[in-house]
């Protein structure tokens, strides 16, 4: 790409230079001409000034994907409320019951241990008890987006609904080889029960979700990983109805001032219960990918500025290796002005130059990024274009190597034609 710009370069003095010329009142074809005369050193200029548009690019590029990948993958309900000693059957009637809220589906958080098995760890070291999640199967899978890696929904969902069955998820099968089909023994020192591995799972959202309330640490004590059952088969099996989150649908036309009303309504109903914003914990999730973007901004920048330097050498050994011709057009009759513009123009060609072969690399380096997500972590990453970032580190490119040229313009345009001949 170094090299390409050399090429570009070219393309862009053909296209762009008479629309310079005459913004600029040059003679046509004098930008053309003093590119044609050091094409190589003006494009690889071009190409170091790039290195920092292409940085941004392919971070924006691959970042806004992978964030929409993200915000995608951790879909879940827009309301939550959570309480620290559970939330009873009757507490559960009193958030259905609270106005604006269309669905609230509990989800309930129970240890159980695989019977006659050793999860994780070597004997007597490692944690035994596993999570059992009770969920309404169909209300969870319309507000949490779950990922079947194997099973299919179809044939899962029938046996979940009759309490025999339970989805787990992937590192529940790889630390013991099961697989889907196999029966486990679920229980405690009371009571246990077989259940069928009907599906293979995984949630983001929930994930998501319980790290922010901080029930994983809290509750999970040492479980490490989730089996999925049917509320009211953990009801049956386990004497267990209460629910540590309610899941709430408030609708796509919610406002603030509706989730602010009911955040009141749960605090009068159910004392000691915490309502939480599904929206809020989105935008937190999405604050930190841009924050995250932000500080990666920095870098391509950061390349830009060092660029600007060298750009500003380039610019001083141009004007040096240039006197003659320079002080030639001030005796014939040029302004200072004339020599002033001729250099800017050449500028912002070499700018043009790199925004142009940035983007291209940019782009070239998100959609290598996008294939490595695939292939590597199994992620459908979009191939994003950052149209208003790529337009932002245009602008800021343009304006600072301007700004670079600006001192050793200065010094040409002040001397005379004898002091430019004398000394060329």
């Amino acid at each position: 790409w170094l090299l390409l710009s050399v090429l570009v370069l070219r393309g862009v003095a053909r296209s762009v230079a008479p629309l310079l010329d005459r913004a600029l009142r040059l003679p046509l074809g004098a930008l053309r001409g003093a590119v044609e005369t050091s094409p190589i050193r003006l494009g690889l200029t071009a190409g170091a000034l790039m290195v920092g548009m292409a940085i941004l690019v392919s971070v924006w590029g691959n970042g806004l994907g992978l964030m929409r990948e993200v915000v995608e993958r951790v879909r879940f309900a827009d309301a939550f409320v959570f309480k620290t000693t559970g939330l009873s059957p009757a507490a559960q009637d009193e958030l259905r019951a609270i106005p604006s809220v269309r669905t609230a589906v509990p989800i309930g958080y129970l240890p159980v241990r695989v019977i006659g098995e050793q999860v994780f760890g070597a004997p007597g070291l490692g944690p035994q008890n596993v999570t059992c999640i009770g969920f309404e199967p169909e209300s969870f899978f319309e507000l949490n987006r779950i990922e079947w890696i194997e099973g299919e929904p179809a044939t899962a969902l029938p046996k979940l609904r009759e309490g025999n069955a339970v989805l787990v998820a992937s590192e529940f099968l790889n630390a013991r080889g099961y697989r889907v089909g196999d029966t486990i023994t679920l229980g405690g020192p009371r009571r246990q029960h077989d259940f069928e591995i009907v599906g293979v799972v995984s949630s983001a959202g929930l994930d998501v979700v319980t790290q922010f309330f901080g029930i994983r640490s809290v509750y999970m004590e040492q479980a490490v990983s989730c089996v999925f059952m049917d509320f009211d088969a953990v009801a049956r099996w386990f004497d267990s109805r209460d629910a540590f989150i309610m899941q709430m649908d408030l609708g796509p036309d919610a406002s603030v001032e509706t989730e602010a009303r009911i955040a009141e309504e749960v605090s009068e109903r159910v004392p000691g219960a915490v309502f939480s914003s599904g929206r809020m914990i989105k935008h937190a999730v999405t604050q930190i990918g841009r924050t995250a973007l932000a500080v990666s901004s920095g870098v391509a920048f950061a390349a830009l500025l060092l660029a600007t330097f060298g750009m500003a050498n380039v610019v001083a050994a141009g004007i040096s290796a240039r006197r003659r011709e320079f002080g030639v057009l001030r005796a014939i009759g040029g302004s200072r002005g004339v020599i002033a513009r001729l250099v800017l123009g050449e500028v912002m060609l070499v700018g043009i130059t790199a925004i142009v072969s940035g983007n291209l690399l940019g782009l070239h380096l998100t959609w290598l990024g996008t294939l490595l997500y695939r292939d590597m972590a199994g992620l459908n990453i979009e191939f994003v274009i950052p149209w208003l970032q790529g337009a932002i580190g245009a602008v800021a490119l343009l304006i600072v190597i301007g700004a670079a040229a600006l001192l050793p313009l200065r010094g040409a345009s002040r001397q005379t034609p004898r002091e430019l001949l004398s000394t060329a």
